[in-house]
């Protein structure tokens, strides 16, 4: 039997359901490992979201929490990262899927260990929740807004 349902204004009515709001997300995805993992992660994305839009692969130098470039490795090469941005659709609350991110960073190896190298596997933040901007610093950064560009 095929359930009777409607769109109205971002939310999913299902006969004899509550409404159930679709929220839009806006994720930043870098790593500072490999491409290969910014890919990895879009493809996991997928599996989670049929409704996505998503930039290119692009790179970007590092930046410090300043927002100036990172200092040299020793070798004098300034760190780069592999970014990429996202924008979905889901009924999941932010909360909800901040933890599932979080989570699946975890699995790729973000560790505490990581961190304190200053490895990032893979990194994805959810930037900007139904048109607010939940991160402002992360929103003014040059690795956001070149593939923020790109799907708005």
């Amino acid at each position: 039997m095929e359930a009777n349902h409607t769109v109205k204004s971002n939310h999913i009515v299902e006969e004899n359901q509550t409404i159930e709001a679709i929220h839009t997300y806006v994720l930043s995805i870098g790593s500072n490992v490999s491409e290969a993992n910014v890919v990895a992660a879009i493809k996991w994305l997928r599996t989670l979201f049929a409704d996505m839009e998503v930039s290119h692969v692009y790179e970007t130098p590092a930046i410090s929490s300043h927002g100036s470039a990172a200092p040299c490795s020793g070798q004098g090469e300034i760190p780069v990262y592999d970014n990429a941005v996202a924008c979905v659709e889901s009924p999941m609350g932010c909360a909800d899927l901040e933890s599932l991110l979080k989570a699946y960073e975890l699995e790729c190896g973000r560790d505490a260990k990581a961190r304190a190298a200053g490895i990032v596997p893979i990194d994805i933040d959810i930037v900007v929740t139904d048109g607010s901007i939940k991160r402002p610093w992360d929103y003014r950064q040059h690795f956001f807004k070149i593939g923020y560009a790109t799907i708005t």
